[in-house]
């Protein structure tokens, strides 16, 4: 082999080996980058895997809390509906309401709620541009129109008696009301179903106030004004005659009639400051006498004498004082809303308190009962409290006789 031979042997030689390298080097380069590629495929399962159990956990943890929400919801709903027994609460009489049995009032579809006047109702309806009034002579019976009743009614305010009283404004204008409009306060006897008129005055002239009714049901009080100074007047029901008035000078203004009877409101100035002081009015026997500021409220039979004291209420009768201090959140809150001048009255002396549920003070007792049973809502009762008007859970008028 010549020398020439030899080197292209050793070249030849040398390009194999390389060859060889190479080939090598590829074959390793292949698998550490299908190791890599394996490790990131395993990283990749495994954040999979971990965001997966995170997700699971995290699901777990909402399905965990809603479960304690709708346990909170079913506890509280529990709450609610649970009545308070004499057991559970020691202000309470009875968890039994005292009206159950209720039944839908005839001909009350659409409009307000009729007013209790004695063992009857009365209800303003409209129909079209013009009004009618509606009597119940009984809430079993439906109702019968009253004709006579000119213009808009604007107020009914029922006695323990046979009556009502009906303020009508009559508007020329049907779809605006003017300063001149004539109005008027009529009485309403559900007997005979006939209005008589006892005063007739002039939109600007009106006082307003409220049209106030004796505890006996037989007089009718309401707010007059001579030159520009209020006057109380009281009107007898049965005679629709004027019984009392107060002296214009003195410039009353009417607040409620209670049990022990007209609270009354005057407001005294001098130079330097105003004072308002309250008197009580017995109408036909003298003149309006100063009441202390801490002369309490009578019920409407007169038997017993209501004060408030820290969140509580003090009972004065013959029998002696007796206080009720409600333990529940509910009858405290509502005992805060009363006023001293709209008492809401059952009866002589159940006192009703807008609680979580309605329930009424007896004041014989000092003792709690609720009203209705769950799932309706109070309207009012008969001056008496032998019958209650309320709404069911659908919203219909209903009505039925209180034990």
């Amino acid at each position: 082999m010549t020398r020439n031979e030899q080197v292209v042997a050793v070249v030849l030689g040398a390009f194999v080996a390389l060859g060889v390298v190479a080939t090598s080097l590829v074959r390793a380069l292949a698998t550490a980058n299908e190791a890599e590629r394996a490790r990131a495929r395993q990283l990749r399962l495994e954040e999979d895997r971990r965001r997966i159990e995170q997700e699971a956990a995290r699901a777990l943890v909402r399905e965990r809390e809603s479960e304690r929400a709708r346990a909170a919801e079913e506890a509280e709903r529990k709450r609610k509906t649970a009545r308070r027994t004499p057991e559970t609460d020691a202000t309470f009489a009875s968890a039994e309401p005292l009206a159950n049995g209720f039944r839908p009032l005839p001909g009350s579809e659409g409009g307000d709620p009729p007013v209790w006047a004695g063992e009857g109702l009365v209800a303003a309806a409209r129909q079209g541009t013009s009004w009618s009034l509606l009597v119940w002579r009984e809430p079993a019976t439906p109702p019968t129109p009253v004709p006579g009743s000119k213009g808009r009614v604007i107020a009914i305010a029922g006695s323990s008696g046979p009556w009502a009283a009906i303020q009508v404004v009559e508007s020329k204008d049907p779809d605006e009301e003017k300063n001149d409009d004539p109005v008027s306060i009529s009485l309403l006897g559900l007997e005979r179903c006939e209005l008589v008129e006892l005063v007739r005055t002039s939109a600007m002239q009106s006082p307003g106030g409220p049209l106030l009714w004796s505890p006996k049901g037989d007089l009718l009080a309401l707010q007059d004004r001579v030159a520009r100074k209020n006057v109380a007047r009281v009107y007898d029901a049965r005679s629709q005659k004027l019984a009392a008035s107060t002296d214009a000078s003195k410039n009353f203004k009417l607040l409620s009639w209670t049990g022990g009877g007209v609270v009354l409101e005057r407001t005294l100035s001098d130079s330097t400051q105003e004072t308002v002081h309250r008197y009580l009015w017995s109408p036909g026997r003298g003149d309006p006498k100063l009441s202390s500021a801490n002369a309490g409220v009578r019920s409407p039979d007169g038997k017993f004498r209501l004060r408030s004291v820290e969140n509580a209420l003090e009972i004065e009768s013959d029998e002696g004082l007796a206080r009720f201090e409600p333990t529940n959140a509910s009858d405290r809150r509502a005992l805060g809303e009363l006023g001293p001048d709209s008492l809401p009255w059952i009866g002589g002396h159940g006192l009703v308190l807008a609680a979580e549920e309605t329930v009424v003070l007896d004041l014989a007792t000092a003792k709690l009962s609720y009203l209705l049973p769950p799932g309706f809502r109070f309207e009012s009762a008969s001056a008496d409290g032998r019958n209650i008007l309320a709404r069911d859970a659908e919203g219909r008028l209903v009505w039925a006789p209180a034990r």
